[in-house]
């Protein structure tokens, strides 16, 4: 390989892992934090899948940045394995901000799996880590040909 085509491709793989950074971490929790940041995300991501999103926010709160990036990351990787794994057409995602804990569920009306059935991959096992880091709870419903059902409870502070 010349060094003019090993540059080229440090460059890609620099802007990858930026972009890879951002999306790890994103600036705009700090700013606009969790219920702003996830409007944004269903916005671009409603519009690169061509699947419909409902999305209901209740008595919108911030959080720490650290619950805050815990349940963005994993509404971001519900989305994504709907997007790769579901078929679905519409998905329900509402968050519900209370005095104690802030509850999210994440439903789709794709073709569902069977919970026993599927390896513990990658996907699921981050989601399950990242809630158990702040000391919260996630159930998944879901079964061939009904959809999917996601239950998240996170407290609104770390104890």
């Amino acid at each position: 390989m010349n060094q003019e085509h090993q540059i080229k491709t440090l460059k890609i793989w620099n802007q990858e892992l930026i972009i890879l950074i951002q999306e790890m971490y994103p600036a705009a929790l700090r700013e606009k934090g969790l219920a702003n940041s996830v409007r944004e995300y269903v916005f671009e991501w409603e519009n690169q899948w061509d699947i419909e999103v409902t999305l209901d926010i209740n008595n919108e709160a911030r959080l720490p940045l650290e619950i805050e990036q815990s349940l963005y990351r994993i509404i971001q990787e519900s989305l994504a394995n709907i997007a790769r794994h579901s078929q679905a057409q519409n998905v329900d995602l509402n968050m519900d901000f209370k005095d104690q804990f802030t509850y999210i569920l994440v439903r789709d009306d794709g073709i569902g799996f069977d919970l026993d059935a599927i390896p513990s991959g990658l996907g699921l096992r981050s989601m399950r880590e990242r809630i158990d880091l702040v000391k919260g709870e996630m159930q998944i419903e879901s079964s061939p040909g009904n959809g999917t059902l996601i239950k998240i409870k996170a407290p609104v502070a770390i104890k």
